[in-house]
């Protein structure tokens, strides 16, 4: 058996998330992420094309339904911070209500 985390997804060829341990690794430096952001990353993950719209976001990130469109922004941009340091991974508004990853 492998020690390799089940949720473990590579999304540059020096850029690893380990969704379980809540783990982001970029050229070898690990930084861990809060709950809110590896949700967020491994929503757009599993998302087609890497797309996940306002409505989804909330339902993921506020199951108590108190998610609104100013707590989306401020989500997304949180997760930004730890995608920085490698800059050819980013998010961006694609429409009125819908966000990509773009890896």
């Amino acid at each position: 058996m492998s020690n390799i985390p089940v949720r473990s997804y590579i999304l540059h060829d020096k850029v690893l998330f380990y969704a379980e341990q809540r783990v982001i690794e970029i050229d070898g430096i690990k930084k861990r992420m809060p709950l809110q952001a590896c949700l967020l990353l491994e929503l757009f993950l599993n998302s087609e094309n890497y797309i996940v719209t306002d409505s989804e976001i909330m339902n993921t990130l506020w199951l108590d339904g108190s998610g609104h469109l100013k707590r989306i922004h401020k989500a997304v941009a949180r997760l930004r911070t730890y995608l920085m340091p490698d800059s050819t991974i980013r998010i961006e508004r694609e429409n009125l209500d819908t966000y990509q990853l773009i890896v």
